[in-house]
């Protein structure tokens, strides 16, 4: 019997990654075709949910037959189209644009769509043969055959006032050799288009938009290039256009789970997007849309929600400063500077008065998730904190706001910020530096909290703002092998710490991508260029190999036993509050996937762009 074999691509079932990791889909859209990690099927799903996980991820399953038979095939994603391939003909996959999904049949192959439908949900035949399906919350889909034939066996169950399960097919009609069809999404009302696009153009049109986007992202080592293009694809179809509670284009973290556009993330999507600085300040703006009149801005925001449980870190001032730096800051207007430093500005204040109740000057955590690195060491004691590391993002904020203020013409303005930024960077090294790295302290007594987690040495962002000797002393720790530097880059906790696990946690010991990205700039910006070289080809390697996770086990075999760490065994959120010995983790036989994330993505292309090349 023949093999099937998949053409060669991105992702794909001959590729060593696959829709486990990341969905198909387009920019702005929210429309995702992905592969489930269990049952190892094909679903269209769609990126909406009011809680960050999305709620029906295997929203309708995708299964090629023939004479209703399941057919075995294989898939290959390039940034066009999904090619699904089986024994008896080919079924493609693209976008004419955000809001409409493409398919095309080759062959003798048809496509089934399985429906798991809920209470109140319906499938509408239409009149001109199209078919509504009308989902709680997530909107609706208008299946429109274009050529062959569209067959389902929906069926009205008035005591539910629903459709029941069912089945849509795609069937191939013979003088056309195969079927064509579009599926429009939208939230209230839709309809087919007078005329279609031919699918080939729609899959060349896509192909062409992303290769344009991809020129924002500097040039990469030649080994990194493939990850590369994959990691600027992941950032692509994880931008979605405004709809519900979005005022503008934002950058999704997840596309299946963390459903929304975090604070502090999009500043890291500027800095890798740093060769278009004006779509880089425009991410840097964004979340700004969301700020309220207290001057914070929220800590996500989604199409159906907007959180301010917290605030995360001001990584726009160090963020700005980068692309300052790197990018080219003639192309920004005087108007560019002055929509910034006014928002900053208002953020600043947000931090120095409504996070430090006490008014001592230095600005404190009052919940462990403002830091980022939400279950970190130093908030073992508790809340509220004050930490090296924030001061170090105020540091940073202040200089960016001298900075603004000086291009406005505002010395008055630039001087204020700029001794603001002095007196906070003299509070640190005065007050928090203990002779080997940075400490915690509680707010309220000043009980310094013993840890060894890597945020202790993050101050290393400020560079060379630090005296010669703090540098070396971090760089040390930083370079030791049997502390934070691992062969996948520096573990979230030291490993000679009691708290170091394989399992149970994200600043724990895991290898976090936003640590490595902030801990090589820092290095470099402080003259230790060869250690960050050296840390960024080895997370670089790591995430080539692994994927392109936030966070990855730092170990392949768990250092105790020997046996294989898998996701499910080192993180496990109930878990956070039990105490759990150093590296065990239990044997697992299922394989399983960590998705990707924009967060490592982006991280990942300003590693390769900026640390390597």
């Amino acid at each position: 019997m023949a093999i099937l074999k998949a053409a060669p691509g991105m992702l794909g079932s001959a590729e060593k990654f696959d829709l486990r990791s990341a969905p198909f889909s387009y920019c702005g859209s929210y429309i995702c075709v992905l592969e489930d990690a269990e049952d190892r099927k094909l679903y269209l799903s769609l990126s909406r949910s009011p809680k960050l996980l999305i709620q029906r991820k295997n929203l309708i399953r995708l299964t090629p037959i023939l004479d209703n038979k399941e057919l075995p095939f294989v898939y290959t994603i390039n940034p066009g189209k999904l090619v699904i391939k089986t024994f008896c003909g080919e079924i493609e996959i693209c976008f004419a644009n955000e809001q409409q999904l493409r398919i095309r049949g080759t062959g003798k192959a048809a496509l089934k769509f399985s429906f798991g439908m809920e209470t109140f949900e319906v499938a509408a035949p239409k009149e001109n043969g199209d078919m509504e399906v009308m989902f709680i919350i997530l909107g609706k889909l208008l299946f429109a055959p274009l050529s062959g034939a569209m067959y389902n066996n929906g069926k009205w169950v008035p005591q539910k006032a629903m459709t029941e399960d069912f089945d849509l097919v795609l069937l191939p009609s013979i003088e056309a050799n195969g079927f064509e069809a579009a599926i429009h999404e939208y939230y209230s009302n839709g309809e087919r288009d007078k005329s279609y696009a031919p699918f080939d153009e729609c899959a060349a049109k896509a192909e062409v938009e992303f290769e344009k986007f991809r020129k924002r992202y500097p040039a990469v080592p030649q080994k990194y290039e493939a990850m590369a293009k994959v990691a600027a694809w992941i950032v692509w179809t994880h931008i979605v256009r405004p709809r519900g509670f979005l005022k503008g284009p934002i950058v999704y973290m997840g596309r299946s789970s963390f459903l929304r556009g975090f604070g502090w993330q999009q500043s890291y999507q500027a800095m890798a997007q740093s060769l278009d600085i004006k779509e880089a300040w425009k991410l840097l703006l964004n979340m700004f849309d969301y700020q309220d009149a207290a001057g914070q801005i929220p800590d996500s925001v989604g199409e159906q929600g907007i959180s301010y449980r917290v605030s995360k870190p001001a990584l726009q001032g160090l963020a700005m400063l980068y692309l300052l730096e790197t990018g080219d800051a003639s192309l920004l207007s005087k108007e560019d500077f002055a929509a910034l430093y006014k928002k900053l500005k208002k953020f600043a204040g947000w931090w120095f008065k409504f996070r430090d109740h006490a008014k001592t000057g230095i600005p404190q955590y009052y919940h462990s998730d403002e830091s980022g690195f939400d279950d970190a060491t130093i908030f073992k004691e508790g809340v509220p904190l004050q930490s090296g590391d924030l001061l170090s993002w105020m540091i940073l904020l202040t200089e960016a706001l001298s900075v603004l203020a000086a291009k406005l013409g505002e010395n008055d303005e630039s001087d204020h910020w700029a001794n603001e930024s002095k007196r906070l960077l003299n509070i640190l090294l005065a007050e928090f530096w203990n002779g080997k790295q940075f400490i915690s302290r509680m707010a309220e007594t000043n009980e310094i909290v013993e840890a060894d987690s890597i945020v202790a040495l993050l101050p290393i962002i400020l560079g060379k703002r630090l005296p010669a000797d703090i540098i070396d002393t971090i760089s040390q720790r930083l370079a030791d092998e049997d502390e934070f530097l691992t062969s996948s880059g520096i573990v979230s906790e030291s490993l000679k710490s009691s708290e170091f696990t394989g399992r149970a946690g994200f600043m724990k010991g895991s290898i976090v991508s936003p640590v490595q990205l902030l801990i090589t700039l820092g290095l470099k910006d402080s003259g230790k260029d060869e250690l960050a070289k050296d840390i960024a080809t080895r997370y670089c390697d790591f995430a080539c190999e692994k994927g392109l996770s936030h966070m990855m086990p730092p170990h392949e075999y768990d250092l105790a036993s020997g046996l294989s760490v898998k996701k499910e065994d080192w993180y496990k959120p109930e878990d956070f509050e039990q105490k759990v010995e150093r590296f065990k983790s239990e044997k697992k036989e299922a394989e399983t996937v960590e998705p990707w994330t924009s967060w490592a993505a982006a991280n990942f292309l300003t590693i390769a762009g900026h640390i390597l090349n």
